[in-house]
């Protein structure tokens, strides 16, 4: 094949050695269309139609959820979450009248072979279980203290490790209980890590092994930690000058893969258990014991999820409950040894990654699944099935789905990711469909064609790597993935832009990013860490949010500039609401993810200044309007704006929505007009001018129309802009408290709060104006 300039070149895998063809039917689509915006959604439908049978967005249904605001317990508590911890969170919040509706259970509320035995102190456990309490205490003590020791010696070393790179990300509970200057302890990850059976007897011929029970034998279990931590220091630093950097078929790649298929390997395995989550299998479909109260406790009679549940829906008032899980149902897959998961046929894959994904990361060539092995099943369904009936009994609403990256590596020996994705999730979705009627899915770390293809009907799905709150290089970096990544996943799905904190040193850049996404807006803060300032402009006071009617867009103009790097461009993100346009603009340049790293860079210390022109027809609606059309431009801060047409009745009229909040135009739900009858303006399908439901737009005399009725939402100030007096004001029929502004064309309108519970309030009312 020419390989000229002019040349295109195709490599098509099909993901397995095993399986080869001469031909493909179907391998690539090409597409003309003057919109590029109408070109990307046609054409990533008519691609996911084809090649996996994926639907299109509006054919699926959105979850409600997306409308409230919410709380995700990863980055407060990592895999200690408990029970007490998820109330703690929720009502820290609370009491900055921020109140989260939907709350997301990360990992760490399962049950799986490398599982924390309960922890007595906190008294949150079943009464059963005393007795298995008494023998995990004696018996794993030594190993506690011994963890925790070998974890605080690594401590220092994680202060060079970013988050974002590949061993970062593996270590990540552990640079944040570094980063966080104890708040989050190395005694709550040992006994998160701590084992039911210990590694060194499972595995008892490695070295490290060995080396742990001489050290034992000389020395108390902490100072042998110690000792054992400081051994891993040296190796997690020559790893990260030596290893993580280098490319696939370098000489530190292969010199490393041999070793972690030799004699590192067992030391590998035992190091990934202490500190971390991937090597872990499930073991039970059902909640571990941070997740069962005790009989009789303060929040219910019943010792189980559900009664935690329970207490979130009734007691504190949200809504809608996520509990997070893996597509393979844990990072590892299902345990092999479990009594409870035999009846599912588990099997034991070894993955053999190919040299197309050993380019983009080479450690896969020593990830835990491919040291030893992923817990797969043939059939999904039965596990999946189990499970969400089990969850949606407790009252859980949905499910994140997380790992399915992870899909491509499985199929290298099983027939390819296509064919494994294809079967884990149609089975996924014949679950979930059966068992979560509002389809609330969260499809997270999945952006392979083959996970994005084969979504037929859920409806969200993360569009970024994770939000790494030490990794400084990340944040901007995080939002443009987002931006880009949106685009070409709308068609299919909401983009979720994922959690961030409010009391994050980048928290405002990731507030405008969450208003104007059009996708759900959650945080992640530890209780008592917040920025209310922050969070009161996102969220309304019965914890719903104003949210945008459609993911947003990079404009124009940005497409296919490089806002990262090139020392001149602004990123431009644009999105509607029902009577105006929301743009966010964001100065990202600075810092970005190194290709040849493979970690999240910055280049520039001092970003330099840039300039952003912002215009109505950087909205595509606002194109089709008349020439004549005129717009208000509202601008509360450098980097968000409102674009609000101006109505020319009687008088020069717009809404512009609620002061204070990112998103304050999206308050306004609806506009009516009377003219011999009420009629509704329709903003969304807007053409040529103003277009209306209920009567001819040809027969309304707009000259004489001198009645306006909004339906809007939230409460606080409302602005209006008007050139005339109003000589009426009212809101729900009650005369309002008012002013105007002659030399501003401003009027303020006072939303009062409701009485009694926000929460139970839809914040939703009727504001009539007569000129």
């Amino acid at each position: 094949m020419n390989k000229g300039k002019n040349s295109l070149v195709i490599k098509t895998e099909s993901g397995d050695k095993a399986l080869s063809e001469n031909a493909w039917p179907e391998a690539v689509l090409v597409a003309v269309d003057t919109d590029p915006y109408n070109l990307v959604r046609k054409s990533v439908v008519i691609a996911a139609e084809r090649s996996g049978g994926g639907k299109s967005l509006s054919q699926k249904i959105v979850p409600r959820s997306l409308d409230y605001f919410g709380w995700c317990s990863w980055d407060a508590f990592y895999s200690s979450v408990s029970a007490p911890n998820i109330f703690q969170g929720i009502e820290s919040l609370q009491r900055g009248h921020t109140p989260p509706r939907f709350v997301i259970i990360d990992d760490g509320w399962q049950q799986t072979d490398l599982d924390s035995y309960p922890d007595v102190s906190t008294g949150f456990v079943v009464d059963d279980l005393n007795s298995e309490i008494q023998y995990f205490s004696n018996r794993h003590r030594h190993n506690e203290a011994f963890i925790t020791a070998e974890s605080r010696a690594l401590g220092p070393a994680m202060r060079n490790i970013t988050e974002g790179s590949s061993s970062g990300a593996a270590l990540q509970e552990l640079i944040e209980a570094t980063g966080q200057k104890g708040d989050l302890q190395y005694h709550n990850l040992a006994v998160e890590h701590e084992k039911k059976k210990a590694v060194f007897e499972k595995v008892p011929s490695t070295w490290i092994a060995f080396l742990h029970r001489k050290l034992s034998n000389v020395l108390d279990s902490a100072a042998a930690g110690y000792l054992m931590g400081l051994l891993q220091v040296v190796f997690v630093s020559l790893y990260e000058i030596f290893v993580d950097p280098a490319a696939n078929g370098s000489w530190a790649f292969k010199l490393f893969s041999k070793l972690s298929h030799g004699p590192l390997r067992g030391p590998l395995l035992d190091f990934i258990a202490d500190q971390t989550n991937f090597s872990r299998r499930l073991t039970n479909i059902q909640a571990n014991a941070k997740f069962k109260l005790s009989h009789g406790s303060e929040f219910s009679d019943s010792p189980d999820l559900k009664s935690v549940i329970q207490h979130l829906k009734t007691a504190l008032h949200v809504d809608f409950v996520i509990c997070w899980h893996g597509i393979s149902a844990y990072w590892s897959g299902i345990s092999l040894e479990s009594a409870d998961m035999m009846r599912y046929a588990p099997h034991n894959v070894h993955p053999d990654p190919q040299n197309s994904l050993l380019d983009v990361e080479p450690s896969m060539k020593w990830n835990p699944t491919v040291l030893m092995g992923m817990g797969a099943l043939y059939d999904p369904f039965h596990l999946f099935n189990d499970m969400h009936k089990y969850l949606c009994k407790c009252g859980v609403s949905g499910v994140k789905v997380d790992c399915q990256a992870g899909i491509g590596l499985v199929g290298s020996v099983a027939g390819g990711g296509a064919s494994v994705a294809l079967r884990y999730h149609d089975a996924l979705e014949a679950s979930t469909s059966k068992h979560f009627e509002e389809n609330l899915v969260i499809n997270c770390m999945c952006h392979t064609i083959e996970n994005i293809y084969h979504w037929k009907k859920t409806a969200v799905a993360r569009a970024s790597d994770d939000f790494y709150p030490s990794d400084r290089a990340s944040h901007l970096a995080h939002i443009v993935a987002c931006a880009y990544n949106g685009l070409f996943l709308s068609p299919l799905v909401v983009p979720d832009f994922d959690m961030f904190q409010s009391n994050h040193e980048a928290s405002e850049a990731h507030a405008v990013a969450r208003a104007v996404s059009g996708g759900p807006v959650y945080v992640s803060d530890a209780p008592g860490k917040h920025d209310f300032s922050v969070l009161k402009r996102l969220v309304l006071v019965n914890g719903t949010v104003l949210r945008t009617k459609q993911p947003c867009r990079p404009t124009v103009d940005c497409l296919f500039n490089n806002v990262t790097s090139d020392g001149r461009s602004a990123l431009k993100l644009w999105s509607l609401n029902y009577s105006s346009a929301l743009v966010g603009v964001f100065n990202l340049q600075g810092s970005s993810w190194d290709r040849d790293k493979r970690k999240f860079h910055t280049h520039a210390s001092s970003p330099c200044k840039v300039q952003a022109s912002i215009r109505p027809s950087d909205i595509p609606m606002f194109n089709s309007m008349r020439d004549t059309q005129e717009f208000l431009i509202t601008c509360t801060s450098g980097d968000r704006l409102a674009i609000v047409p101006i109505h020319k009745f009687k008088v020069q009229f717009c809404p512009v929505g609620l002061e204070g909040m990112i998103n304050g135009a999206g308050s306004t739900l609806l506009m009516h007009i009377f003219d011999k009858e009420w009629i509704m303006i329709d903003f969304m399908s807007l053409k040529t001018g103003i277009n209306t439901t209920g009567s001819a737009q040809e027969s309304i005399n707009w000259d004489e129309v001198c009645e306006i009725r909004l339906d809007i939402r939230g409460c606080g100030v409302f602005l209006v802009y008007c050139d005339a007096l109003p000589v009426k004001c009212t809101i729900d029929g009650i005369e309002a408290e008012w002013h105007w502004s002659e030399y501003l064309g401003k009027l303020a309108i006072r939303i009062p709060e409701p009485d009694g519970d926000p929460k139970k309030s839809s914040l939703q009312h009727e504001i009539f104006l007569a000129f």
